[in-house]
């Protein structure tokens, strides 16, 4: 394990200590790394905005989930949302294909061809970086790797 590494895993430990005593909970090294290496391939920041969502996801009037800490699924819900929604924040900025993620242009002899906008390519790169469990990420994550094959190949044109 590098220093980088170390330090991750110190800040990792240190965030859901504070996410368990949100809750009057203590969390013990084995939770921790527990936590961490189910959660370990997000982005440090990314598991510290997904915590804060998970807790205010939770129902306010279910007396037993507000005594428990999160779970890692949670979190992880609760980060695939907020991927989701700064992906589509990105795509309704985007100038060139205003939000469709598709540019069409219109050949000489007539024809309209569809390609991908950048803000797709992007988006694309975003997912396949998240860590894919289910059988419909890895699925979704193998449509988005072709089109972002797709993209570099017409790129390369």
């Amino acid at each position: 394990m590098n220093p980088k590494d170390a330090n991750e895993k110190e800040a990792f430990h240190v965030l859901i200590k504070r996410a368990a005593s949100k809750v009057s909970k203590i969390a013990t090294a084995d939770i921790v790394d527990g936590y961490y290496d189910y959660l370990k391939d997000f982005p440090f920041d990314l598991i510290e905005r997904a915590i804060n969502r998970a807790y205010r996801n939770r129902d306010p009037d279910d007396i037993f989930l507000l005594t428990q800490m999160v779970s890692s699924l949670e979190i992880e819900k609760a980060a695939v949302q907020i991927v989701e929604e700064e992906s589509r924040a990105e795509e309704a900025r985007c100038p060139k294909c205003k939000g469709i993620s598709w540019l069409v242009e219109e050949r000489k002899s007539g024809q309209l061809v569809a390609h991908p906008c950048e803000c797709l390519y992007d988006k694309a790169s975003k997912l396949l970086m998240m860590k894919n469990k289910s059988t419909r990420d890895r699925m979704n994550a193998r449509c988005w790797g072709a089109i972002v094959r797709s993209y570099e190949a017409y790129q390369k044109r």
